[in-house]
Order: C-alpha cells, then structure tokens, then sequence
C-alpha cells in the first residue's frame, strides 16, 4: 500500500480504500465487523498511550501517504469554484467569496503553518457571515395598512375610513434568526419609516424568527426610542419562548396587553415584571405586545376609527345609527338596536320584529361557547348579532409528535391548531357561508369551521339563530313567507359580497 501510495501520488493518481458501510457489515456478517472492531481498538490504543507511530512506519510508506492526500485536497480546492457561484460585480463576473478564503488557507499553509491557515480561515467565514448577515435583510415582507385589516368584520363607513387613512400603519413580518448584523439593517428601515409623520404605528410579526441573540436587543430598544419620540408606536406580536425571553429580559417589551400576560403566565412563560409595572405606572403607554398579527392590527385600527370617524372632531359625516353602532361596540354592556342592524343591513323598518319568531333567541352566551356544538342542527344556520361577538374558528387537526415525518413549523402559533377565519361584531351575520348548502359532501365534521362566542366586544352575547329547517317548535327558513325571504336574501347578497371583500384584505 504504501509503494502504490507514492507511485500514485508522483502520478497524480488516487488510492481508493475500502470503506464498510452499515448495509455491507450487515450482508457480510461477524467477518468485517470483529476486523472493524479490531482495527479500531488498535488505533485508538495507539493514540491513547502515545504510542510513535513515526518511529515505526517506515518513512516512504507515510511519505507516499501524505504525498497522495494533500494533492488531492490541494488539487479539489484549487478548483472548487467551479461548483460554486458567480456573481457580476459592475459588469465582471467574479466568483463566489467562498473561494477566496479557500485560496488564502492554501497560500497561508504554503508560507506558514497549517494552524495559521485554519485560524485565518476561521477568522475570515466570520468575517463573511457578518457581511451576508448585515447584507440580507431580515424582511420578509411589509405591507401598507391601507392593503391589510384584520380578521374583524367592519361595516362600510370604517372600511373607508381605513382606506383612506389605513396608510399610518406599516406591517413587517420578520424572517430567520436576528443578531446585531441584520438587526442594523432592521433598524435603518424603521428609523426611515418612522422620519415619515404619516406613519404611526408599525407591528413587526416575528412568527417565523426562531431566536433574537442578545446583541440585537439593543439596536431594537435604540430604534424603538427614537420612533417613540418621534410619535410612531413600535408593536411586537407572534413571539415564540426564547424571543418574549430575550426581548423581555432587554427591556424592549414595555406594555403587554392584559390578554397576552395572562396567557404567557398560564403558557408558564416568565412573566414580565418590569414590563408590568411600568405599564400600571404609566396608563398612557398604549399596549405594544399582542398574540397574533390581526390582533395587533386591530388594536392599531381601533385607534384610527375612533379619531377619524367617531371623534367630534372628525371630518368624516355619521347618521345616528353609525353613532349607535360605535355605542354599541365600544361602551361595556350595550346592545345593538334592532332599528340600527336593520340600517346597517339596508332591510326595511320592522324586519327583525318579524324575524323573531323564527329564530332561537339567545341572550347570554358566555365567552368561549362553542355553539356549532351545544345547538342542534348548526350546520345549516345563520347567527344575527346583536351584542357581543361570534368568531367562524376552524380547528386544523395535529399530527402526533411520534410520527417518523412530522416535522416542526417553522412558522410560530399561540393558538395551535386552531386558526380565526374572521370575527363578527354586532350588526353582522355569521355561518352565511353553510346556509344554502343543499348538497350534501362527505366532509369531515372536525374541518368544518366552528362558530364560538369571542371574548372581545363586552360578552356576554345575544345571539338570534334562524336555521333553515324548522327545528323543535321553531320555524324556520323554510317556513318563513316570501316577503321575508326576499328582505334576507337581498341582506345575504351583500354580505356575500363583504365576505369576499373581507377576504381579499385581512391578514393571512
């Protein structure tokens, strides 16, 4: 072996050694495995013990070894950028970095020691790492307010309000692992959005950023301070453990929402204290940590509602029944006329008197009732609301952990599992979309979508159900004379359409 091992590498040729692999050592039985055993025993006792081995091997055998070994490694590293890539460079085509770090390794070896090399080569992937980190941005995506809302049904006059106004919230969703390198460009971006006096409000969503190192909190609280001073509100959502732990122990999270602490203290997360207690000395600091993305966007647009369209002093024109409408969501414990959805629906005046004998009255459901369950024959009903609110939630079925391919998300979720379709505030009608099902599909019951009482718009609920066949005592649609049926299936066109308009701008 070792005469061949010199004559090879004088030549330029290569020596191939037998490799044993798992399939083979099993096909060939105890024969290989008790020499692999063996071989390795013997090496390892060698070099456990101290043993000199250059004292015993003669010198060509090693010579025609290392002779063969370092051309080849010399001769695949010379020549690795042809399988790497190439970028133009103001009009020349250059290769890829990576291989001018394998060059000066190779010229480092040559004039100095190997450990030299390895540590210039050490230093110099560092050294790139942190240019390609602070070269790519950690922005996957950012979306103007005017093109996104939440998952919450509005009725027409805040839409517009939104869309004329949406713009002062800017929408970031944030990609792979942050550090002080990436963070720098991150903070750049906010710092020119926050210069424009337009811009309010700007949510970053870190749902699919594993970690936060601790270098980049400090860029984000330096960033977070200058938009607060300039009158732009930075709001964080979507954070996995490690990164509510990291921001939180930085001092980056200042006000949680009431919500998102009780959860993380039931999640078993550590609990912001600081953050905490300086929320409750200060009641002016607006919420800046939110669950999910629409919820943060609702939080932003609830602001702007209320100063552009239910302020004295908006611009912005409203009837009475918008007023009544803004009463009934926004003061604990109001209730939505009957006079004011049927406004708000275009139906004429005494509709809902009429409707009432029709449907199943339900005036206090609390937070969390899920009603496609406790209620008969939901699949094919419609929800008026009338206080409170009703959330379409579809249940996404887990894979079991023990299954050889479930994979982890790269994407973080609260409420895994579960995903919120949209929410129906007073004056809407929910379940319009199973209504008129009249074929039947062998669908699984657990994919279709769930409607629960919400948590949000002062519950308890009133809830008036109409389904379309008559169940118990209580008529139903089919059962309903025709005028009434034309008043509702008007209403139902447009909501239709408000769905799919809905649809086409809330958050995904």
């Amino acid at each position: 072996v070792g005469a061949a091992s010199l004559v090879l590498g004088l030549t330029g040729g290569n020596l191939i050694f037998h490799k044993f692999s798992v399939i083979q050592l099993r096909e060939d039985g105890g024969t290989h495995r008790i020499a692999v055993l063996t071989i390795a025993l013997v090496s390892g006792s060698l070099f456990l013990f101290g043993f000199p081995i250059g004292s015993y091997v003669p010198k060509w055998f090693l010579g025609g070894l290392f002779l063969n070994t370092g051309w080849s490694f010399l001769k695949k590293t010379l020549l690795s950028y042809r399988s790497l890539a190439v970028f133009n460079w103001r009009g020349v085509r250059v290769v890829s970095p990576q291989y001018g770090i394998s060059a000066c390794c190779v010229l480092t070896a040559l004039f100095f020691s190997p450990t030299t090399a390895i540590l210039v080569g050490l230093i110099l992937s560092i050294f790139l790492f942190v240019i390609d980190g602070m070269s790519t941005s950690p922005v996957s995506n950012v979306v103007d307010g005017k093109h996104v809302v939440s998952r919450t049904k509005r009725p027409w006059w805040e839409m517009q309000v939104l869309g004329k106004e949406g713009d002062r919230i800017r929408l970031l969703y944030l990609q792979g692992q942050l550090f002080f390198g990436s963070t720098l460009r991150l903070t750049s971006n906010l710092e020119a959005a926050a210069a424009v006096d337009r811009i309010q409000f700007v949510i970053l969503s870190f749902a699919r950023v594993p970690l936060v190192d601790p270098s980049a909190t400090e860029a984000l609280k330096a960033a977070q301070e200058k938009m607060r001073k300039r009158g732009c509100h930075m709001i964080f959502c979507r954070m996995n453990e490690q990164v509510f732990d990291t921001l939180s122990a930085a001092g980056v999270l200042r006000a949680p929402s009431e919500e998102f602490l009780n959860r993380v203290e039931q999640m078993g997360w550590h609990c912001m204290n600081d953050a905490q207690g300086e929320a409750d000395g200060d009641k002016e600091i607006p919420a800046d940590v939110f669950f999910h993305e629409t919820d943060a966007l609702d939080f932003c647009d609830e602001y702007i509602i209320d100063k552009f369209c239910y302020s004295p002093k908006a611009e912005q024109r409203l009837e009475p029944y918008m007023r009544q409408y803004g009463t009934a969501t926004r003061i604990p414990g109001s209730r939505l006329p009957e006079s004011t959805f049927e406004m708000m629906n275009d139906l004429p005046q005494g509709v809902m008197r009429k409707l009432r004998p029709f449907c199943e009255i339900r005036e206090e459901e609390l937070p969390g009732t899920m009603l496609s369950d406790i209620m008969p024959e939901m699949d094919r009903a419609m929800c008026f609301i009338l206080r409170g609110a009703v959330s379409l939630v579809q249940f996404i079925p887990m894979v079991d952990d023990t299954y050889p391919l479930q994979l982890k998300s790269a994407t973080f979720a609260f409420r895994a599992g579960k995903r919120l379709l949209a929410r129906y505030p007073p004056g809407h009608v929910a379940g319009t979309s199973t209504f008129f099902k009249f074929h039947k599909q062998h669908v699984n019951p657990q994919l279709q979508p769930k409607l629960i009482v919400s948590s949000q718009y002062s519950p308890p609920a009133e809830i008036w159900v109409l389904r379309y066949e008559q169940c118990d005592d209580i008529p139903g649609w089919k059962q309903m004379p025709d005028d009434l049926k034309g008043y509702l299936a008007r209403m139902l066109c447009v909501q239709f359409a408000d769905a799919m308009e809905h649809a086409n701008l809330k958050e995904r």
